[in-house]
């Protein structure tokens, strides 16, 4: 990890977005605080109602905190326990007026913010002096007036104003002392609106870790019979009470609760489980020693899962910790309390990057569940299934319906909507989709296909991305383009708002797609926005010779931001023969209206052909994918131990 410069050490880290700062929080093993962490640790917790750390006296600057400026330069903010007095009740130095501080983040269909506290040591105050002045050359005779009668007039009114002018000049300082006084109580709170880590920097806007206390993440499943948590679990770990370790099939147990492991795709044994290791977690006994490398039951091509059964104790709550790990996939865990005709159900999954999930020796992505259950039935038991779902998980949310594909008589036809809400590209793009922008990161091309792809690689000048997209866009099996940055080298996401957009005029977005020689029509989705311009699309598709042979165009004004999905349906060509035909191409343009002048953006979400699936019904057909679907691998979980306490 950067040092920082000589003398810098105790400043406050500015300039940075939200996800830098989570980043940087995750590295050291914390995370940014709650909003009413925050407040707890500001005002010492307890019953406490003080308005500031240090009490109900009114800040004293340079003594509780750093003096507050308002001039036009910034000189930025002060060293951190220059001012003790103003320490929270737990020691907690420069919780207010030296810089804000984020904590939550929130979300609607339209907007992300995170909500700032405590303040900062600068705030930019405008000029009052800023009136139109007349020019009425009153000195000429050009005001219809005597030179004299105008020039007392005058007077007597620049008079007033300026009396009216230190009137109102004391009226602001006065309001201006107020806020900013206003600014450093503890339940001030500020909306920071969010796009992307470019635009989120500040000087004023700085951040704080928090780490939770041992003991505190405790389930509350608020009378439910199971529930359950994801966590990040430490990089050692003392297994306590009963435990379970395992070492491919081979379990070293503590007690009778935890039975052995066992592969989804043998029921009766663990045959398919494989001893590994090279985890970065490490467990320890008892004994203080700690393994040097954990050991574990492997499952290659983990969509069954690796499952494993625990005895409930009747009448009383049980905690059960599941260790695991997952490589270049994600990992999903499943766990079923069946207590006589009962029947209870957690389960979630965690997508995982392939920077978290290299598919080097070891597996660098460490996972932890904490599971809380309670059964009446003595005979009670939890099933506990953890797998990498790279290929089969739950599905998202119902998705906003996708448009019907146009009746087309022609070679070409299309149709242009409004669209808002989700969009499962693994359902509309049975044989390729693609999308642009994930992490908030222009350089992300998340894809179907990295072999075969009908879809070409997009093309324009200059763009750059967004988090705050109308439409959301989920996938259950994708891959990732070369350059794409290691946060989004996913193969599972669920609602990205992400997208990219270009405010140049010009070339805007040039997209081509290849259609396939197939007995079925062809449809291919544009997903695009305009935000306050008129946005043009024009496409073109042409023979594998090059001969255009059809052209659809719509402009469409965009009021705010619009987005909208272009649903293009190409029959399948006449007299042609299906099978190895050569493929036709349909390429186009999508960016703001020549005729527009108005400086605002054009967008480009993500593309989704459905030529009848991976395995069209065109017999021989040139298919994106083979039948196996999109030809991204499958990955392997690993279960490495659990505590029952």
């Amino acid at each position: 990890m950067p040092k920082p410069f000589a003398g810098n050490g105790t400043l406050p880290v500015t300039y940075v977005g939200m996800d830098e700062a989570r980043a940087y929080c995750k590295a050291v093993g914390k995370r940014l605080p709650r909003e009413e962490e925050w407040q707890f640790a500001a005002n010492g917790g307890g019953d406490s109602n003080a308005m500031y750390p240090w009490g109900d006296g009114k800040p004293a600057a340079g003594v509780t905190t750093p003096p507050q400026l308002t001039g036009t330069v910034f000189p930025g903010p002060e060293h951190v326990g220059k001012y003790p007095a103003g320490d929270s009740p737990f020691g907690i130095k420069d919780m207010v007026g030296n810089v804000w501080q984020m904590t939550d983040e929130y979300q609607d269909t339209h907007t992300r913010s995170v909500i700032l506290r405590g303040g900062a040591n600068y705030r930019p105050s405008s000029s009052i002096w800023y009136f139109p002045m007349t020019d009425g050359n009153c000195a000429t005779g050009h005001c219809g007036m005597t030179t004299n009668y105008v020039h007392n007039k005058v007077r007597i009114m620049l008079m007033l104003l300026l009396v009216l002018l230190l009137v109102l000049l004391l009226v602001l300082l006065l309001v201006l002392l107020l806020v900013l006084l206003r600014l450093l109580v503890l339940t001030c709170l500020l909306q920071y609106f969010l796009m992307n880590s470019r635009y989120e920097r500040a000087g004023t806007v700085g951040f704080r870790c928090a780490a939770d206390v041992p003991g505190s993440d405790k389930l509350d499943c608020k009378g439910k019979a199971l529930c359950g948590t994801f966590q990040a679990p430490p990089a050692k770990v003392e297994l306590t009470g009963e435990y379970a370790m395992w070492d491919g099939a081979v379990m070293t147990a503590s007690g009778k609760r935890i039975s052995a492991a066992r592969s989804g795709r043998d029921p009766a044994g663990g045959s398919f489980l494989t001893a590994c290791n090279g985890t970065q977690s490490s467990f320890s006994t008892g004994s203080g020693k700690h393994t040097a490398s954990a050991t574990g039951a492997c499952l290659k091509k983990g969509i069954d899962g690796i499952l494993f059964n625990v005895t409930a104790a009747a009448g009383k709550r049980s905690t059960l910790s599941v260790y695991t790990g997952s490589t270049a996939s994600a990992a999903m865990i499943t766990a079923t309390l069946v207590d006589g005709g009962a029947r209870s159900v957690f389960q979630q999954h965690v997508n995982v990057t392939a920077a978290d999930a290299q598919k080097s020796s070891g597996v660098t992505n460490n996972l932890r569940w904490e599971l809380s259950f309670m059964a009446k039935s003595p005979a009670a038991v939890l099933t506990v299934n953890v797998s990498s779902p790279s290929l089969q998980v739950p599905p998202p949310a119902p998705p906003a319906p996708a448009p019907p594909a146009a009746k087309c008589a022609a070679a070409l036809c299309g149709a242009v909507v409004k669209h808002t809400g989700d969009v499962d590209l693994s359902s509309v793009g049975s044989s390729d989709w693609t999308h642009y922008g994930l992490g908030d990161n222009p350089k992300s091309i998340n894809r179907k296909c990295k072999a075969r792809a009908l879809i070409q690689p997009l093309k324009y000048a200059e763009a750059a991305a967004f988090s705050n997209c109308p439409q959301t866009f989920s996938w259950t099996q994708g891959g990732f383009e070369k350059g794409t940055p290691p946060a989004a080298q996913v193969a599972i996401a669920m609602k990205t708002a992400t997208a990219i957009f270009t405010n140049k005029k010009g070339p805007g977005f040039q997209f081509s797609v290849q259609i396939p020689a197939v007995k079925t029509s062809v449809s291919v989705r544009l997903y695009v926005g305009a935000c306050g311009n008129t946005g043009a699309l024009s496409t073109k598709l042409t023979s594998a010779a090059g001969a255009v042979q059809a052209s659809y165009n719509f402009t469409f004004p965009g009021t705010g931001q619009d987005t909208r999905v272009a649903t293009l349906t190409v029959p399948p060509e006449k007299g042609g023969a299906q099978g190895g035909a050569a493929m036709r191409t349909l390429s186009g343009h999508w960016g703001q209206a020549a005729a527009d002048t108005k400086a605002t953006n054009i967008q480009f979400h993500a593309i989704a052909v459905d030529a009848g699936g991976a395995q069209s019904s065109g017999g021989g057909a040139q298919v994106p994918c083979g039948s196996g679907g999109g030809d991204v691998p499958s990955g392997q979980v690993i279960l490495q131990a659990a505590t029952l306490a």
